[in-house]
């Protein structure tokens, strides 16, 4: 008896020394239809300056909604046949964002430091061709003046049925879990 209470006592030190020491990894933040968007994400779209759908990144609240969206869209994409994008618009699209991020900006170590690699910056950039051409082929007959707000209006749609509204209070529907690991 008294062995198994000395037992239960280092099973509790234990278990509250490892508690103590677990480290918050990420956190997650939203769950676009099973796919996962973490704080690391939107470290990185801010980080990168990577280009969002409705590019607009004040705020991670903004961000985390322009990743939403990203996705929502890309998921709209994958229903669709489009012809592949071409190595040109790939190549003028990343200078874009070379641009984007600055000149002289050592582009490697600033990948490195957002934790997104060169093949992961390309497949991005290449996301970023694909969404361009399927909102050129849905909303191009759409005149100029009207297409940004036909397209929030279809982004808002798309949030609706993924249950990516607001909450009671007005604010971001984001969940609030966190990916930990013991040190």
């Amino acid at each position: 008896m008294r062995r198994a209470a000395c037992f239960a006592v280092v099973v509790v030190v234990a278990s509250a020394g490892a508690a103590a020491a677990q480290t918050v990894l990420d956190r997650v933040l939203s769950n676009v239809n099973g796919d996962v968007i973490t704080q690391l994400d939107v470290r990185q779209a801010r980080m990168l300056k990577l280009r969002l759908v409705n590019d607009v990144a004040g705020t991670d609240a903004d961000i985390l909604r322009g990743l939403e969206n990203r996705r929502l869209v890309l998921a709209e994409v994958s229903h669709v046949a489009l012809p592949a994008p071409s190595a040109a618009d790939l190549a003028a699209h990343r200078r874009d964002w070379e641009q984007s991020v600055g000149a002289g900006a050592d582009l490697p170590k600033l990948l490195d430091n957002a934790g997104l690699s060169d093949q992961g910056l390309t497949a991005w950039i290449r996301d970023d061709v694909r969404i361009q051409m399927y909102l050129s082929q849905r909303f191009g007959g759409v005149p100029d003046a009207e297409r940004p707000a036909e397209i929030t209006r279809w982004l808002a749609t798309l949030r609706e049925h993924a249950g990516l509204g607001k909450d009671s209070n007005g604010q971001l529907k984001t969940q609030n879990l966190e990916l930990k690991t013991s040190e």
